[in-house]
């Protein structure tokens, strides 16, 4: 058995060339986003245009691979499109293209006073294909992971937050809210941006979210019908967006059949009831993890720093027991300048795995190395002829 392989469970669904699949546009996903480093939109309000995009080739076209042949174009090409005739190419229909609002200061006309500007930083989309011999289509949502720098905090919001993105009559279980940030942009903490860009700013306060865009698309049953099947997918980051995205779609019955969810590097997203919720709706999940990789193992599974081991346990004496709860301590204590505690406490949290896990073991000696989507995470899929 070779480790640097994932580890397929007996009795699983799992499907090797569908993961080659999803990992080769959750690539192109990362392409896009090179496309937009490439051309990143004014960030002056006066010069702001709310149409820009950063589709990923000319067309409503993206190509990509269903196998393991096909190389990603070099880091110079990223934005063209594969060259026609490619070993396993295959076309998708672009339905849209997920952006995220991030919002900075900036110099303005007013003496010095720097007010917020909008950037619209693209995070996937959503592609459409109908498979041959099959009468109704396939739908892919597609998530890259970090790479802003606004995008690292929220890794660290650990405290929890009820999950309940539009169109959901009640939430779903409680996740991460640096996650929830992001896909729903619903965070009261933010409100004083919100309210300084009213005030000072004549830029829109009411961009979509993430899912607005999922809820807009999926909506649809023209080119989304009922009977299609969804895969939802991402790494790192996307992997934790693609839960959320995967625990929507489900909650909102926009299908016949529940989405598949397939993850890379995925870190944990929410709480028990959360995690429960997939198994409720029996909701295929494929976790792909490797073993040296730290991304995975946060949020912790618990941020509270002294259980019973410490405090019951007979056999300390009371300074011996003061001195193991303080350097536990200090640990927690860092994470909580990240997480304000406010409703639940941050300290009486529980962070739960959702899906089947797959791992493999491949140490490339950095951290980043180990994290690598390409390079890492795809090369340990199955390989096809």
């Amino acid at each position: 058995m070779n480790p640097e392989k994932i580890v397929i469970p007996d009795g699983t669904s799992f499907d090797g060339e569908r993961a080659l699949e999803l990992a080769n546009l959750i690539e192109r996903a990362y392409e896009q986003y090179a496309c937009y480093e490439k051309n990143p939109p004014p960030r002056r309000p006066e010069d702001w245009d709310p149409s820009r995009n950063w589709e990923p080739a000319s067309t409503q076209q993206l190509t990509g691979s269903t196998t393991a042949k096909l190389e990603i174009p070099p880091r110079d090409d990223m934005c063209k499109a594969m060259p026609a005739g490619s070993p396993g190419q295959v076309e998708y229909e672009l339905l849209a293209t997920f952006a995220h609002t991030l919002f900075w200061l900036e110099p303005s006309r007013i003496g010095k006073l720097k007010l917020p500007a909008p950037d619209r930083v693209p995070f996937g989309f959503i592609l459409r294909r109908t498979l041959p011999g099959e009468s109704f289509p396939t739908i892919y949502v597609v998530f890259r992971g970090t790479l802003e720098p606004a995008e690292w905090v929220n890794n660290f919001l650990f405290r929890q937050v009820p999950f309940h993105p539009k169109g959901l009559k009640s939430p779903v279980g409680r996740v991460s809210r640096g996650f929830n940030r992001i896909y729903t942009r619903d965070d009261q903490d933010m409100d004083w941006v919100r309210n300084l860009i009213r005030r000072f700013s004549s830029l829109p306060d009411n961009l979509p979210a993430l899912d607005d865009t999922v809820l807009q698309v999926l909506q649809d049953k023209e080119q989304c019908p009922r009977e299609a099947q969804v895969y939802v997918t991402g790494h790192s980051l996307g992997g934790a967006l693609s839960t959320l995205a995967t625990a929507h779609i489900a909650a909102a019955n926009l299908f016949d059949q529940p989405p598949i969810l397939y993850t890379y590097a995925s870190p944990r997203v929410g709480d028990e009831a959360f995690a429960q919720f997939f198994v409720e709706r029996q909701i295929s999940c494929f976790r792909i993890t490797n073993s040296t990789d730290v991304v995975p193992d946060v949020p912790p599974a618990t941020l509270k720093a002294i259980g019973e081991d410490i405090t019951g346990n007979s056999s300390l004496t009371e300074n011996q027991k003061e001195k193991r709860k303080s350097g536990f301590s200090k640990v927690s204590g860092l994470l909580g300048l990240l997480n304000r505690d406010k409703g639940t406490s941050l300290w009486d949290q529980e962070y739960v795995h959702v899906g089947v896990p797959l791992t493999f073991t491949k140490n490339m000696g950095s951290i980043s190395y180990n994290h690598n989507m390409y390079e890492t995470y795809r090369q340990s899929l199955p390989t096809f002829s």
